[in-house]
């Protein structure tokens, strides 16, 4: 018993961040009472093929609302999901019995690169991900990979941060960069070995062209 409890302790997983919603986010908002005629009439008609997602969808403003029929403008940027949640109910209690409100982020994404079976960028429905869930939702590390060294890179411009991960140590389970945050950009460099192969094919493929094009010219002179 006490082996399993030590072993549970040796691969203990950092605890995940809490993101805060930011302007130009995109909401799921779902809304509910008692009345179902009344709830109707915070039904958002549309939705999104790209974003998986359904109706009720908003844009975070620029000044860090969004609009709700008859509520009108709800500062949501920088609250939590719950926070907001708890937010919008109290806001809607003036014109609903009991309302409840659910609340998904949609336009979560990150972007695997490099030496990934399929790199690309993947948009997460459930608003949240793990180094480890977005390196498989990119079909996990070639054999060429190099699993030592993998680059993560947070934010744009000036105030971009750049961490160097190790996933030979079970040690970046406890890594705060373990959770992912919105538009992340995982970057999983080629091996050495690798590199070194994929020079040596472009320092030869001049060598071997030429020796084509010579073998050419001779064919050309022996048919004439």
């Amino acid at each position: 018993m006490n082996d399993l409890r030590e072993r549970e302790a040796q691969v203990a997983i950092a605890k995940a961040e809490e993101i805060p919603l930011v302007s130009g986010d995109l909401v799921e908002i779902y809304i509910s009472s008692i009345s179902r005629e009344t709830s109707e009439f915070f039904y958002k008609p549309g939705g999104d093929p790209d974003t998986k997602s359904g109706a009720n969808v908003y844009q975070i403003g620029a000044n860090g609302s969004v609009d709700l029929p008859l509520v009108g403008m709800v500062e949501l940027a920088g609250k939590q999901i719950e926070e907001a949640e708890e937010l919008l109910r109290i806001k809607l209690a003036d014109y609903l019995q009991k309302p409840t409100v659910n609340l998904r982020l949609i336009n979560f994404q990150v972007t695997v690169l490099g030496e990934v079976a399929r790199p690309g960028t993947y948009r997460i429905p459930s608003g949240r991900s793990n180094l480890l869930e977005a390196l498989g939702s990119a079909g996990d590390i070639t054999l060429f990979g190099e699993r030592g060294n993998v680059l993560l890179i947070r934010g744009e411009g000036p105030d971009s941060q750049y961490f160097r991960i190790n996933l030979n140590e079970s040690e970046f389970l406890q890594n705060p960069q373990y959770h992912l945050k919105n538009n992340d950009i995982i970057y999983v460099p080629p091996t050495r070995g690798r590199t070194s192969a994929d020079d040596n094919v472009y320092r030869l493929l001049p060598l071997v062209l030429s020796g084509l094009t010579f073998v050419a010219v001779i064919i050309s002179l022996l048919s004439s």
